[in-house]
């Protein structure tokens, strides 16, 4: 096989270890229906291999999430300055643990669009046992809309049936953020945002 073909196998890790072998494989059958069962197979078990690898990294190196604060601190760097609206998922382990965060979906100025699917996929392949919703907002209106309502809803009753928990909508905005859990705005002090910056 050349090269270029291997390249499209989907071998690739993002900055939070996503692996995405599985999802080539049942999504995009025709890039790899040249290879027999048996190295079909081969890929499918390498996956599941590294995949439980990066799942049962020591959890002392993994970010721990106790709260709303805890998702800001770990996301805000990352979402400051963006100029559209982007979904991340961040999956939970047992304890809390943070397997990996991931970009869901980006929208335009001030909307975005769920994939239920792929939310539910991911959990299970990742072994999740919780899941936080992140959404950024470029102005500074973190104000829960009737959309972001809907959607925790219909996450949650999706995920609960799979025995993950919806632990948290989390909206980021430059200046202040809204926990859905806790039904709470908070302002982002400038001590706040400078503990951020010295990490």
């Amino acid at each position: 096989m050349e090269a270029k073909k291997l390249n499209r196998l989907g071998f690739r890790f993002s900055e939070d270890q996503d692996i995405n072998l599985l999802s080539l494989i049942t999504e995009k059958p025709d890039l790899i229906d040249d290879l027999s069962y048996s190295q079909k197979e081969k890929i499918r078990i390498l996956h599941d291999i590294i995949q439980e690898y990066y799942t049962s990294i020591d959890t002392s190196k993994k970010t721990y999430i106790s709260d709303s604060e805890d998702v800001v601190k770990l996301l805000y760097p990352i979402v400051k300055g963006l100029d559209q609206t982007e979904c991340r998922i961040i999956y939970l382990n047992r304890q809390n643990r943070v397997i990996t965060k991931e970009v869901h979906t980006s929208g335009s100025y001030d909307s975005y669009i769920i994939d239920l699917k792929t939310i539910l996929r991911r959990s299970l392949e990742t072994k999740a046992s919780g899941i936080i919703i992140v959404t950024n907002r470029p102005d500074d209106n973190v104000e829960p809309y009737n959309y972001d309502i809907e959607i925790t809803t219909r996450i949650s009753k999706a995920t609960k049936l799979l025995g993950i928990n919806l632990l948290d909508h989390v909206i980021i905005s430059a200046s202040s953020y809204h926990s859905i859990s806790d039904h709470q705005t908070h302002t982002l002090t400038t001590e706040f945002l400078t503990t951020l910056q010295e990490k």
